[in-house]
């Protein structure tokens, strides 16, 4: 268990499913996104996504 200034691991710093991370993931390394902060990562897989639904290019109840 990290110590209160301990940055926590990346899995437990906000809370998502494992699949959500790995497209996170993915989509950084498709973007050359990987030295980029993860916070940015995370908007940036967010914007991309909440288009895509708006598009109805995927499902509201899918794990991305």
């Amino acid at each position: 268990m990290p110590t209160r200034n301990a940055p926590l691991p990346l899995r437990e710093s906000f809370k998502c499913s494992g699949d959500q991370l790995d497209a996170m993931l993915q989509f950084a390394q498709e973007r050359g996104l990987e030295e980029q902060p993860f916070s940015s990562v995370v908007l940036e897989w967010g914007r991309v996504v909440t288009l895509a639904r708006s598009l109805k290019l995927i499902r509201d109840d899918s794990p991305h």
